[in-house]
């Protein structure tokens, strides 16, 4: 249902259109509680600051990312704590609501690089790239090239995780050996246990 509301419109002075409290984005401001009604299939992101992440594989190795390389992508390197900490290519998580009800939280990657920000998406071909573009604060459809799941690695673990892509079902984020680098990837995965998805978030 397209919604009929104005942004941010206080709840006092609005009618629903819909009764549904799953498609209903809401905040609270100075006691006062805002909302706007959202289109079915889609993603806004939440108010809240992304979460600057150092993301690593089972192997403890930092994710590192060259997003302004003709050909963009990002590999997990072994690195000092120092190094983790100075690293000028800083990656974010952005964290959206989704209409529908689905497994795990709903995110976006972002990469900063030398004032630039560039996100992170799937392609077609099951291969992943950057482009230079912020987080989009509003996505419709049920499918998206920067959208992917986040989910717990397995039962009782909530240390780890691992990240399905929402344009590309069944295929996750992965550590895979490609020349000598451990580069991220995405892999097309049914297996739990697959420790290759296997993700930390720190």
């Amino acid at each position: 249902m397209e919604a009929q509301a104005q942004p941010d419109q206080p709840a006092s002075s609005y009618t629903l259109t819909t009764s549904d409290l799953n498609v209903l984005f809401i905040k609270e401001q100075e006691e006062i509680l805002y909302f706007q009604e959202l289109q079915a299939d889609s993603w806004k992101m939440y108010d809240n600051q992304p979460l600057q992440a150092l993301i690593e594989n089972r192997l403890n190795d930092t994710l590192v990312a060259y997003p302004d390389e003709p050909e963009s992508y990002a590999v997990f390197r072994a690195q000092t704590v120092q190094e983790k900490h100075k690293d000028k290519c800083k990656v974010k998580i952005h964290e959206y609501m989704d209409t529908s009800p689905r497994e795990g939280l709903s995110i976006a990657i972002t990469v900063q690089k030398d004032s630039k920000t560039y996100i992170m998406y799937c392609r077609k071909d099951t291969t992943l790239g950057f482009k230079e573009e912020n987080a989009p604060k509003n996505i419709a459809g049920n499918k998206s090239e920067y959208i992917f799941y986040k989910r717990d690695f397995s039962e009782g673990d909530n240390e780890a995780f691992r990240f399905e892509s929402s344009l590309l079902d069944g295929y996750f984020l992965a550590s895979k050996e490609e020349n000598g680098l451990r580069k991220l990837a995405l892999k097309k995965s049914h297996d739990q246990v697959d420790e290759s998805l296997r993700m930390k978030v720190r």
